[in-house]
């Protein structure tokens, strides 16, 4: 569900009450059980080969309770992980669980806690879900007879989800034998959709804004998820969505910019979730697929394969959390974290909140500052430009130390240009532009997936064809240009991007800064030359 940047999107998604014993008060807090006893000291003898012998009895039972837990762990772990190849390449981990305290089901700041602090997913159960009316309410009956039809997303394919961002630049460069649009919108009963076994398989999501206004139901649907506020971390790009669906379909690997809470009303879904700084290979922020993974989830490759294909999430040593999210659980995405969604049960509602996250409020306070380009220069005099612009972005922004007792960098213009960032980045901005385009479009380029030229098809005088970027770049000129004096340019340069490095410092953690640098790159680089030439540029000027 990538939320923003995105026109349409596929996005994503319970409890035990307490115990309470004679003499003995419990208090759960932050799912962690307190226990207070009130007990008698003043013991007869009797009372203590009693209690002697419960002991025993509870040993006992303990240890056969531990190894049938173990047994069983065990067993359900074979069904749990994922059984394809990545089993050899992930490290995987289970979720926190929060059970929420009483006084706090409906405190906004306890949720906000977990979005703003801990930057990890959690698993929240007995949590304000329980006080909507559309827990109890929203059954499958009812839901068929309030929106007795709805316009869904259908494949017949599979059952694996992507969204395709209609207006993207690379759209028209597309070949069309490759790809397919999946925002088609077919009209079909909700009974349909919650029982679907599929093909063809059926997808629902709406605004819940949006089915206020559709459907005579009106605004019952918005009070019957109240309170919702407590789930608004931020007060910037509010959306809640409904979703339906049945057993077996997926949403695709991909990131929201958005904290997200997701709610699930009836059924169970499977999240796995990998975090932000897990090279997945992103489709370029200039394609449909915008904040999808190119690594394939669910297809079986071996690790040689992947290694071959995917090299750097090979390498990375990749983790991921995986949780299984059934009736009245409340799940916390944070922002940017990778997540594939698999639907276990029918049918599937859920309810997922999202506000904008700081790292998507800083990057677009970026794109408001204008780049040095001149739509009067050459195509030569443009690339010069970006080129020194970016190379000096990126020093700035990965290779500064934090620290002042951080190690200085030798260059004695970059040790002036770093004043509060940690060498995150292993090696020069030249490496980071290179794992750019290796990450985003070594596959669109070398797989055929876009036209390699753009054989008339200029929109703009500006749009240079890639292969005159490559001739451009690999001309002695250019580099010549590149060398020659650049260091009095870009001081100067280096005066107007002062805003624009702070931006970029102010975006935590590593990971989701990079994310957002290497788009604005793409951003920076199809304004000076097109969309098309992006990955020539990258591959053949840094």
């Amino acid at each position: 569900m990538a939320k923003p940047e995105m026109s349409k999107r596929f996005r994503r998604r319970h409890g035990r009450d307490k115990d309470i014993k004679l003499q003995e008060k419990h208090t759960i807090t932050h799912g962690l059980v307190e226990s207070t006893s009130n007990t008698d000291p003043n013991w007869t003898s009797v009372e203590i080969i009693f209690a002697g012998f419960v002991v025993g009895c509870l040993v006992i039972a303990l240890g056969s309770a531990f190894h049938l837990r173990s047994a069983t762990y065990s067993a359900l772990q074979q069904n749990w992980l994922p059984r394809n190849e990545y089993d050899s390449v992930f490290t995987y981990s289970t979720v926190r669980t929060v059970f929420v305290p009483e006084e706090n089901i409906t405190n906004a700041e306890f949720y906000k806690t977990f979005a703003t602090d801990s930057g990890n997913p959690v698993l929240l159960k007995k949590s304000l879900l329980h006080r909507w009316s559309a827990f109890t309410k929203w059954t499958p009956d009812f839901l068929e007879h309030v929106f007795p039809s709805v316009q869904v997303y259908e494949q017949n394919k599979t059952s694996e989800f992507i969204t395709f961002h209609d207006g993207k630049p690379l759209e028209r460069f597309l070949t069309n034998e490759k790809w397919s649009d999946f925002n088609g919108l077919h009209n079909f009963s909700s009974k349909a959709v919650l029982s679907n076994s599929g093909p063809p398989w059926l997808y629902f999501s709406s605004n819940l804004l949006h089915l206020r206004e559709d459907y005579p139901y009106g605004s019952g649907v918005t009070n019957d998820v109240d309170p919702l506020y407590p789930l608004v971390v931020n007060d910037s790009g509010l959306q809640a969505n409904l979703w339906m669906g049945s057993k077996g379909i997926e949403t695709f690997m991909h990131l929201d910019a958005s904290f997200n809470f997701f709610a699930q009303l009836h059924g169970r879904k499977r999240f796995t979730l990998v975090p932000p700084h897990v090279p997945m290979y992103p489709w370029s922020c200039l394609h449909p697929h915008i904040h999808h993974a190119q690594v394939p989830w669910k297809q079986h490759h071996n690790r040689s394969a992947l290694q071959s294909k995917f090299p750097d999430f090979a390498a990375s040593h990749p983790s991921a959390v995986v949780v299984d999210v059934g009736r009245g659980d409340l799940l916390y995405v944070p922002p940017y974290w990778w997540h594939h969604v698999e639907t276990l049960e029918s049918p599937s509602v859920a309810v997922n909140v999202w506000t904008d996250a700081p790292a998507y409020l800083r990057i677009h306070e970026v794109y408001e500052h204008p780049v040095p380009l001149n739509a009067d220069d050459t195509d030569a005099a443009r690339i010069v430009s970006v080129v020194r612009f970016l190379t000096m972005l990126v020093s700035r922004t990965e290779l500064c130390p934090l620290h002042q007792n951080a190690a200085e960098p030798s260059d004695s213009l970059l040790r002036d240009w770093c004043t509060e960032k940690p060498a995150v980045f292993t090696g020069d901005a030249r490496g980071f532009f290179r794992h750019l385009y290796e990450q985003r479009w070594r596959q669109l380029l070398e797989q055929g997936y876009i036209n390699s030229g753009l054989a008339g098809t200029q929109e703009s005088a500006m749009e240079v064809d890639p292969n005159a970027v490559r001739t451009h770049c690999q001309n002695t000129n250019f580099r010549d240009a590149i060398a020659d004096d650049g260091r009095s340019i870009d001081a100067k340069l280096a005066k107007r991007m002062n805003s624009i490095v702070a931006l970029f410092h102010e975006i935590q953690p590593a990971g989701v800064r990079r994310l957002c640098l290497g788009n604005y790159i793409e951003h920076v680089i199809a304004a000076a030359v097109g969309a098309a030439s992006v990955g020539s540029c990258l591959q053949n000027c840094f």
